[in-house]
């Protein structure tokens, strides 16, 4: 039931998401993203400010959403919604480097299992850097590549 709960909850979170573009913020310098790949804006992708940045060095509509996440202790903090190009992603941040390996163990890599918790969705996209785990569920090509460009080859998920 709780994870019913949260794949609808996830749903109307991501679906839901509004907010005003973010303001630019100043340049992180270039540095490896953890991943593997590297980022062509020149900012290290650590955090979701500095996702944001980068994905708007790239070219991309970004637009902020609305915090929100997982019920039921899925995940320990909330994601923040954000627009990219008007797809929809979730970004989590985590207060540390060592609270983000922690819950990347937890993520099984087909991506349907959190800790203990089977989930039934389909095609999920889970990439991480820094201390900042995204979370996509869509297929459009441009957001995949931005994704990939900016955070490397998911970790867990549709495209592993």
């Amino acid at each position: 039931m709780k994870v019913t709960l949260a794949i609808a909850s996830l749903a109307v979170v991501v679906s839901s998401c509004t907010g005003a573009k973010e303001a630019p913020s100043s340049p992180v310098s270039p540095a490896a993203t953890g991943s593997g790949a590297a980022s062509p804006s020149s900012r290290e992708v650590t955090d979701y400010s500095s996702f944001a940045d980068a994905l708007k060095d790239q070219g991309h509509s970004v637009e902020r959403g609305n915090r929100g996440g997982f019920p039921g202790g899925l995940m320990d903090i909330p994601g923040r919604g954000v627009f990219i190009d008007g797809e929809p992603v979730l970004a989590f941040e985590f207060p540390s480097t060592k609270a983000f390996e922690e819950m990347r163990s937890t993520i099984r890599p087909r991506g349907d299992t959190i800790g203990d918790a089977i989930i039934n969705w389909d095609a999920p996209h889970f990439y991480g850097s820094g201390r900042l785990i995204v979370l996509y569920f869509g297929d459009k090509q441009r957001t995949l590549d931005a994704l990939d460009t900016l955070l490397g080859h998911p970790f867990a998920g549709g495209r592993i």
